[in-house]
């Protein structure tokens, strides 16, 4: 077999080729050991590689504390105040389970993490954000289970309101709240 030799400022090329050519386990080989863009975002998540299937949707892939984090933007999947996945949100969850059932070993768990910015909850039917977050990553959950096939024992379900902020909850920033996280957890 081919030998890689990377150092990490390196890693970077040989991770978006090992990516965009489809070589799933020498990006996993990369990210174990430390293949990232040395660029963090202001949560302190380290940007990846791009995954353009996911990026074309608006989707980002970071990592946080060696875990893989795929942040999908509330405005992609679901209605103001809502918690039913939109047409275009199935479209969207359809490319990450893609990702999650190819570049992931079978036992990796999957943290499904909801979150919203700080507005008050006023016309939906949700009793508080902390309610709609954890509405939404069930239904992320149960589109990746029964419309993915990903087998339920590995997800854990977790609703964060707007307690788990990434921006400021104030002006075009506070948008950036409002998000469905799934959280690849690092097996080591």
């Amino acid at each position: 077999g081919a030998e890689i030799d990377v150092q990490k400022s390196d890693g970077v090329t040989a991770l978006m080729v090992a990516a965009t050519t489809g070589h799933k386990q020498v990006v996993n080989l990369l990210l174990r050991h430390g293949a990232e863009i040395n660029k963090q975002n202001s949560s302190g998540d380290t940007a990846l590689v791009p995954f353009p299937e996911l990026e074309n949707q608006g989707i980002t892939v970071s990592r946080r504390a060696g875990d893989t984090v795929i942040s999908v933007p509330t405005e992609i999947t679901f209605g103001s105040g809502k918690a039913t996945v939109s047409k275009e949100g199935r479209r969207a969850l359809a490319s990450v389970a893609a990702r999650l059932k190819s570049d992931f070993p079978d036992d990796s768990k999957f943290h499904i993490e909801g979150h919203t910015d700080s507005d008050p909850i006023k016309k939906s039917k949700f009793k508080s954000n902390r309610d709609l977050s954890i509405q939404r990553a069930m239904a992320v959950l149960q589109f990746l289970v029964s419309e993915s096939r990903i087998p339920d024992g590995r997800f854990v379900v977790a609703g964060y309101g707007e307690y788990a902020p990434v921006a400021p909850n104030q002006g075009a920033q506070k948008g950036k709240n409002r998000r469905v996280e799934i959280v690849v957890k690092d097996r080591q």
